[in-house]
């Protein structure tokens, strides 16, 4: 009895020694390349994001069809002014309380003008952050009232699409001013569902359980990003059980795959497209290289869900599609009427190498198709993104392929790119009527019948007077072994694993 009594003794305080939170395995994951900073003022692409928003408590969260409360409770109280109450449990990882202070001092530094951070612009409707940014204003005379739990922001101007804005995973909390370095990542403080716990210079950082963190799922398991550059070659990871979730299935294997538990696909908001710079921006060139293109054809080779060629905005918020069609008879006329011949011997495509295979297969695909349906030869070149993204802002490149993952879920996030002054306007594209259109658009809600008409006629006139031309709407193709569950991608390419735990039976 008394041997027994020490084998149960001993079986209870096993129990009592695992942690209520801790997982049964490891999820890995992977990310293009090793990140640089741990910043959220300084993130500007989706392979850090990936990473940092797990390590973030937001203010609030898109999940995918509306905004919704996360670190905050964010309303608008009146026109101008919007009230966000933090959550009282929110803690950091060492305990210390998150408090409304902790948001602001994050928000003043996307806003700092001797480093402004490539997401400052989701905040220029809050007042004076505009004047703060061209410093005539100092960066404390931002709108921004912190008292304990409550943030209050007081906008310049009527936004009704300020919690669109507001949801974007990197506006956290921050425990300093000072972000650590990766070199010093273990003085990082996480007030996100997970916490630094080792990095690998060269090969993977783990994130473990944040503990504090009462918004996981219990069992969420240990997270493992490797650093692998090249999509077929986190295919073989994934094959091999070296990786439990893959974020792009390069489309050559979606048939393979399609079937499968694993394989999953996700719309997202995308406006990727073929721009023409100035000096080739002509109505025939473009028509000629649309109508050419068996779009059909496209679709069979990427096993498309809908077919390449038309914008890639949901059409509930385009009120239908909008599409350049193949028309090879009309293509040859077009091709007729370009009277500046030099523009086709002259015509070369530039993208960058950062769209992996997928995209060389598309260049190959679209010279096949001008070969055989106009005639015509046209170079391409593969860049380095780095280099790729100096010659865009220089204006060297006469056609090109780039992407356009909008900050958030609306219309105006797209069209606005294109602004005759905004950074990110690379097609060089300007129009006053278009810019007064936009400006109307930032006036009205989303779901208002004017902001949905002046939708459609923004895309149109990209359509016909920027001459765009666009890959059509975006599905990424994911694969994630069927023993987890809970991970979330929404259509803004956020990541959130907050959720994620063991399926049941595993």
């Amino acid at each position: 009895m008394i041997l027994r009594g020490l084998v149960l003794a001993g079986s209870l305080a096993l129990i009592l020694a695992r942690p209520a939170w801790a997982a049964p395995k490891t999820f890995r994951l992977h990310l293009f390349s090793e990140p640089t900073t741990l910043s959220p003022f300084t993130q500007k692409n989706s392979n850090s994001s990936y990473f940092l928003t797990q390590l973030a408590c937001p203010l609030m969260k898109w999940d995918g069809t509306d905004v919704r409360k996360a670190g905050a409770d964010c309303r608008i109280k009146k026109k101008t002014t919007v009230e966000c109450t933090v959550d009282k449990d929110l803690r950091f990882q060492d305990g210390t309380p998150v408090t409304a202070e902790h948001y602001a001092q994050s928000l003043r530094q996307f806003l700092d003008p001797e480093k402004p951070s490539p997401r400052a612009e989701l905040l220029l409707s809050i007042k004076n952050a505009g004047a703060i940014l061209k410093k005539e204003k100092p960066l404390a005379e931002l709108g921004l009232k912190a008292d304990k739990q409550v943030l209050q922001l007081s906008l310049e101007r009527e936004d009704p699409e300020i919690l669109l804005r507001l949801a974007n995973p990197l506006f956290t909390a921050i425990h300093s001013v000072k972000v650590p370095t990766p070199s010093n990542w273990k003085e990082f403080k996480s007030c996100g569902a997970y916490r630094l716990g080792s990095w690998e210079n060269g090969r993977a950082i783990k994130l473990e359980p944040n503990r504090v963190f009462k918004g996981g799922h219990p069992d969420r398991p240990t997270l493992e990003f490797l650093f692998v550059s090249e999509d077929s070659l986190a295919l073989q990871y994934y094959q091999k059980n070296e990786l439990d979730f893959l974020r792009r299935l390069p489309t050559l294997y979606i048939p393979a795959w399609k079937n499968k538990p694993d394989y999953k696909s996700v719309q997202q908001i995308r406006f990727d497209s073929f721009l023409l710079s100035p000096d080739f921006r002509d109505a025939a060139l473009a028509a000629a290289l649309a109508q050419s293109i068996d779009f059909e054809a496209w679709r069979q080779l990427y096993a498309a869900e809908p077919r390449p060629g038309c914008f890639g905005l949901p059409a509930e918020v385009t009120d239908g599609p909008i599409c350049w069609d193949f028309d090879p008879k009309a293509a040859k006329a077009s091709l007729a009427q370009i009277k500046d011949r030099a523009l086709i011997s002259k015509l070369r495509l530039f993208y960058s190498k950062q769209g992996g295979d997928d995209h060389d297969r598309t260049m190959e695909f679209l010279q096949d198709q001008w070969k055989k349906n106009l005639g015509i030869e046209v170079r391409t070149e593969a860049q380095e993104n780095k280099i790729f993204l100096e010659n865009l802002r220089a204006g060297k490149m006469p056609f090109f392929r780039k992407g356009l993952a909008p900050d958030r879920a609306s219309c105006l996030a797209v069209l606005e790119n294109f602004r005759s002054d905004h950074a990110e306007n690379f097609a060089q594209f300007r129009s006053p009527d278009f810019d007064r259109l936009v400006d109307g658009m930032a006036k009205r809600k989303p779901s208002d019948k004017a902001y949905k008409k002046a939708c459609r006629e923004g895309i149109e006139k990209l359509k016909t007077e920027a001459l765009l031309i666009p890959t059509g709407p975006i599905y990424f193709s994911v694969l994630a072994k069927p023993e987890w569950q809970g991970w979330t991608l929404n259509n803004l390419n956020h990541l959130d694993l907050s959720q994620l735990h063991p399926s049941a039976g595993h």
